[in-house]
């Protein structure tokens, strides 16, 4: 099980307590979607589950307060670093295959032997074409701490969410 498998079934686990604090629409729906959303929803609810300073000032209310905020910065920093990935990924389309001369036969394809009967033979390092290939290689370094506008903007939802 992974880390974030186990913290989505530890949430799951907090569900009758949060049915009995009124905020089990939220908890669970958040425990089904998995989303930053719901996550955020149900720190809403949890915190407003009753008097809310009261509430949140209790250990229960504010540890599944600070659970569902938790969660939902999971869900965010992952959505985050899945775009990334994908962002990475369409950027690695290599150039095409380049050539070059071969450096043993000065684009020949021959190459001197030093015999009478047989004076040139075909180059073994470019098989006789005269041209080496030059492997592909991706244009540019990818930045993975660089964020798009769309995960920019996710980070403010959540942030505005918190007033």
């Amino acid at each position: 099980m992974t880390k974030v498998e186990e913290m989505w079934a530890t949430l799951l686990a907090y569900l009758p307590q949060a049915i009995a604090n009124r905020h089990g629409d939220s908890w669970a729906k958040m425990c089904s979607e998995k989303t930053t959303d719901a996550a955020y929803d149900a720190y809403r609810a949890a915190y407003s589950a009753g008097d809310a300073p009261a509430a949140y000032a209790t250990g229960e209310a504010y540890d599944a307060c600070r659970a569902a905020y938790f969660a939902g910065d999971v869900t965010l920093w992952a959505q985050v670093a899945i775009n990334a990935i994908k962002e990475a990924l369409a950027q690695q389309e290599p150039k095409p295959n380049t050539t070059r001369p071969c450096r043993s036969c000065g684009g020949t394809g021959l190459r001197d032997t030093g015999i009478g009967e047989a004076p040139t033979a075909i180059c073994k390092p470019c098989d006789g074409t005269g041209q080496i290939a030059i492997a592909a290689q991706p244009e540019q370094e990818l930045d993975w701490m660089k964020m798009d506008n769309e995960d920019e903007q996710m980070l403010a939802d959540r942030d505005m969410g918190d007033n």
